[in-house]
This record gives C-alpha cells, sequence and structure tokens, in this order.
C-alpha cells in the first residue's frame, strides 16, 4: 500500500486546525458563559427590617452633647424599607432605598442635668428616599453552574462586604406629649417662634440628607441573599427633633400663635423663669444626624439572556 505523505500531512492540517476551532469556540462558550450569568443577574431587589437612632438635641449622654456620645441605645426604634439596586461593574453597584422609620428622644433618658430639667420629648416619624453607590471590596459570587476545572464563577466567595454613599431628601414630622399625655404635632405650633421677631425663620419638613456606611452580604443561592448594613444620614436641618436654638417668649407665642405653642415650647420642671425668653433650648450649631441598621432579605432578578446570531 501506497502511502501518499503530502495527504497524510493535510489532512494532519485540517485535525489541527478543526481543533484549534473548537477548542476557540469552546473558550468563547465559556466566557460567553461568564458574561451571561454576568449579565442575567445584575438586578436585585430587598426587603429590610431594622432600627433607627436620632443624634438631636434630645436625651443624650451626661457630657457637653457631642454627636456620638448622644447614642441611646433605648432610643432605638422600627425601621423598615425596601431597595432596588443595579450591579455595573464587578465591584460598583447603584441602589434606590426607600425607608421608614421613627426617630425618638426624650430628656427623661439622659443623665444630664441641664436636659433633664428641660422636660422635652419627641416622637419623628420619617420617610427617606435616596440614592446610593456602592464599592465591593469583597466581591460576591454568582458560581459557575458546572465545575469545570479553571472556570470560575464571579467573585470568590458567597461573603461580600461593601462601602455605601450617596444623596436623597426625608420627610419628617415630629411629636411632642402634651400635659395630657398626647402626641402633638410639633411643626405648626412654631415652638422657638420661628417667624416670629427675633427668631429663626419657619422650618421645612424636607430635608437632604447624605447616607453614609458599611454592609456585608451573604449569598445562602444564586438568586437569594441576606444582608446587614449600618449607614448614617448627616441631613442639613437642626429641627428632626423641633428643637434647635432658643427659648421665645412665652406670652408672645400663646398671643401670636397659640396657647399650645407655649405649652409644648417650655416644659421644664421649674416654674421660676418658666417662659422666659433667650434661654438655650438647644445646640444651633450642630445638624441633626440619624442612623438604620438594617437586616435584608435579597433577591437577584433574572434577565432574559441576549439574542445571539447563530451561525
Amino acid at each position: 500500500m501506497k502511502v501518499d505523505l503530502f495527504q497524510i500531512l493535510s489532512d494532519m492540517k485540517h485535525v489541527f486546525t478543526f481543533s484549534a476551532l473548537i477548542a476557540i469556540i469552546f473558550t468563547i462558550s465559556i466566557g460567553d458563559a461568564q458574561a451571561q450569568r454576568w449579565n442575567r443577574y445584575k438586578k436585585e431587589i430587598g426587603f429590610s427590617v431594622g432600627a433607627t437612632n436620632m443624634l438631636g438635641d434630645l436625651g443624650g449622654g451626661p457630657g457637653d452633647g457631642s454627636k456620638f456620645g448622644d447614642f441611646q441605645m433605648e432610643a432605638s426604634r422600627l425601621a423598615i424599607g425596601g431597595f432596588f439596586k443595579y450591579r455595573f461593574h464587578d465591584r460598583f453597584a447603584v441602589k434606590v432605598n426607600l425607608l421608614y422609620g421613627q426617630l425618638y428622644g426624650d430628656d427623661k433618658l439622659t443623665e444630664n442635668e441641664g436636659r433633664a430639667f428641660r422636660n422635652l420629648d419627641v416622637r419623628t416619624d420619617l420617610f427617606e428616599l435616596s440614592g446610593q453607590l456602592e464599592y465591593y471590596f469583597l466581591k460576591e459570587k454568582i458560581g459557575s453552574r458546572y465545575k469545570l476545572q479553571g472556570v470560575r464563577g464571579y467573585g470568590s466567595s458567597n461573603l461580600s462586604m461593601y462601602l455605601f454613599a450617596g444623596i436623597g431628601g426625608s420627610y419628617f414630622n415630629p411629636k411632642g406629649t402634651n400635659e395630657s399625655g398626647e402626641w402633638v404635632k410639633l411643626a405648626p405650633l412654631n415652638t422657638e417662634g420661628q417667624g416670629l421677631d427675633g427668631a429663626p425663620k419657619d422650618y421645612s419638613q424636607m430635608t437632604m440628607v447624605f447616607p453614609v456606611g458599611l454592609g456585608m452580604k451573604y449569598n445562602i443561592t444564586r438568586e437569594f441573599g441576606v444582608q446587614f448594613e449600618m449607614g448614617m444620614r448627616f441631613t442639613t436641618t437642626d429641627y428632626l427633633d423641633d428643637v434647635s436654638s432658643r427659648y421665645y417668649d412665652g406670652d408672645q407665642l400663646a398671643k401670636l400663635i397659640s396657647p399650645e405653642s407655649k405649652e409644648m415650647a417650655d416644659k421644664r420642671y421649674n416654674s421660676d423663669g418658666r417662659h422666659a425668653a433667650g434661654g438655650v433650648r438647644g445646640h444651633d450649631d450642630k445638624n441633626d444626624v440619624y442612623m438604620f441598621g438594617l437586616l435584608t432579605l435579597t433577591y437577584r432578578l433574572k434577565s432574559k439572556p441576549r439574542s445571539r446570531i447563530r451561525l
């Protein structure tokens, strides 16, 4: 049998070309599968429950009223909310948050004698809408469907950690207790004489907020996960608790606004000097801060794969 060396070499060339083509297609397919997982799990929703706390002018520690010295665990109240998140990079995501929390402060909780003597309290219903940018310094894993040697899923762990910062707005509605123990809306009462002669201007019940914080997430499955997030909200108002500057003349409040304004403006225990104008009521050089601690159940929304041209 005659052997055609050139035919053999030609056949080997075709085999090599075919094998190389298969290898290239396989590599592209794996890369495309990774890209598909990335594209199909960019969107995420979450439902949150947790607690909120306020660093304002009411209550607080025995010191000079510094923000973190004012933290009181017993003033924490319920918070709930939800978010929609879009992942546009392996380390970055944008998120829209809608949150509700109740802020609370009470001078009865403080060891500061001056504040305790003031005897003010507040319960503030707050709604926040904000946009945030998340940076994942520890990336999460979506994971490969099959255990192929050398093929990894997105990220390297089911655990991820991130920092976030953003901007948003909040609506707040402070209330205080009157002599009958009923909760009364404080903003309409202008308790510090807002808008009157020699007093600050009336305040808005809307404030800008600047959220910053840290989060940690654990993926239970490819779709479901849980995360815990702690965040501070820096505001542009000093009236989350309706307390900012000085006492206004009580008789003028009763005459120009209402007798209830006079009652809610000054609830000091001692009758001496009661309703006297000019006394310090709050720290008007510091805007209020509040915080959220949230436990969230997350769910990745699976997008439809993009159509591809088949050859």
